[in-house]
C-alpha cells in the first residue's frame, strides 16, 4: 500500500506532496496579519484622535484647564509665565457651551484640525458670548499620542 502525505491545507487534509502547498497559508496568513497591522495602526491612531478630541474638550467644556494644557504639543507650549497667564485669564470665565461646528478634516494624515464653537460667561459680569477656537492636532508617532499644536483657546477673540 503506498505512503500518502497528508497535508492540512486551512483545516481540511489533502493529498499533496507539494511543498508549496504547505507554505501557502503561512503565506497567506502573514500577508493577512502584515496587512491587518498596517490598517491597524491607522484605526489606532483614528481611535486615539477620538478618545484624546473628547477628553480635552471635556476638560476645556468643565474647566479643568490646567489639565487641557498637557495635551499642549511640548514643541509648541509656550513658557510657564505666558501659560500661567492664559490659565488665569481661562479661569475668568465659565464655559457654557462646547460645540464642534466645523466637520473635521484632516488636512494631512499626521495632522488634524477641527472648529468648535465655546459659548463662555465671565464670572463677574455674567456676560455670555461666543468665541470659536480652531484645534489643530499633531500625531507623534513616538508616544502614539496627539498634540494640541494650535494652543488654548484664545478668549480675547470676539465673534
Amino acid at each position: 500500500m503506498p505512503r500518502r502525505n497528508l497535508v492540512y491545507h486551512l483545516g481540511s487534509p489533502q493529498e499533496d506532496g507539494n511543498p508549496v502547498n504547505r507554505t501557502q497559508p503561512w503565506i497567506v496568513l502573514v500577508v493577512a496579519l502584515i496587512a491587518a497591522g498596517c490598517a491597524g495602526n491607522d484605526q489606532n491612531k483614528a481611535r486615539v484622535l477620538d478618545d484624546t478630541l473628547k477628553l480635552y474638550g471635556s476638560h476645556v467644556r468643565w474647566g479643568h484647564f490646567r489639565t487641557a494644557a498637557q495635551f499642549l504639543d511640548p514643541e509648541k507650549r509656550p513658557e510657564a509665565r505666558q501659560l500661567e497667564f492664559t490659565i488665569n485669564r481661562l479661569e475668568q470665565v465659565r464655559i457654557t457651551g462646547y460645540q464642534l461646528v466645523a466637520q473635521p478634516m484632516a488636512a494631512e494624515a499626521d495632522h488634524y484640525i477641527q472648529v468648535v464653537e465655546l459659548r463662555l460667561a465671565n464670572r463677574h459680569t455674567a456676560v455670555e458670548r461666543t468665541v470659536r477656537d480652531r484645534q489643530v492636532w499633531r500625531w507623534e508617532e513616538e508616544s502614539g499620542r496627539w498634540w494640541l499644536t494650535s494652543g488654548l483657546p484664545d478668549i480675547s477673540r470676539r465673534e
